[in-house]
């Protein structure tokens, strides 16, 4: 850690260029290389995605100081700044509060991955309720409501390797007319693929590899 002051001084070179956004990656824990030959012997538990997707509800988990550092001196410098995670769509509200209580603040935005079944389902359970409550409204439920409907859900990210998804996030990022300067990220999934950043900083990580 003791060279991000020198990387920082990089950033610098990008101020006067266009958009400035720097995307800082997170994945989610089950996403991992884990495997219970290599990570039992030194403490960790293999992955349960129940259990997982239960801690991400305490929203406890600390920030790292580095990191938390890294991130307020690219706020300091007057970047944008996106945070693109493997988490899904379903945990925003854990992991905005999280980010909150952990010292994070006025990200641009906050990217996760989506589940179109579970948009569906949520969308349609929305729909039985107003439904029950306001009946005149069947009328409105013809073909072209109910096409869009599932539009609205949009495709799914689940099931995507990380540098694909990573990619796709970053290039609908550039089409909304950014220009991503810096990318880091401790997976080379991270900063590979496409629509890549100007500048990607790789973090160290001995213990897993997400292709």
């Amino acid at each position: 850690m003791s060279s991000l002051p020198a990387s920082l001084r990089l950033y610098n070179e990008l101020l006067g260029l266009g958009f400035k956004i720097f995307i800082l990656t997170g994945k989610k824990e089950h996403q991992r290389g884990f495997t219970e030959k290599n990570l039992q012997p030194v403490g960790f538990e293999i992955f349960n995605e129940t259990s997982f997707d239960n801690w991400v509800d305490l929203a406890a988990a600390p920030a790292l100081p580095a990191s938390l550092s890294l991130y307020n001196e690219l706020k300091e410098l007057g970047f944008k700044i996106f945070l693109l995670t493997g988490r899904s769509e379903f945990q925003r509200n854990a992991t905005g509060a999280n980010l909150l209580s952990s010292g994070y603040r006025d990200w641009e935005r906050l990217i996760l991955r989506r589940d179109r079944t579970r948009d569906l389902f949520s969308l349609l359970s929305l729909l039985t309720i107003q439904l029950t409550l306001y009946l005149p409204c069947l009328v409105l439920l013809n073909n072209f409501h109910l096409k869009f409907l599932l539009n609205e859900t949009g495709s799914s990210d689940q099931g995507k390797p990380a540098t694909t998804y990573n990619s796709e996030k970053r290039a609908e990022l550039e089409n909304e007319g950014y220009r991503i300067h810096g990318n880091s990220g401790d997976q080379w999934s991270d900063l590979g693929g496409y629509a890549v950043a100007a500048r990607s900083f790789k973090l160290p990580n001995p213990t897993d590899y997400i292709p």
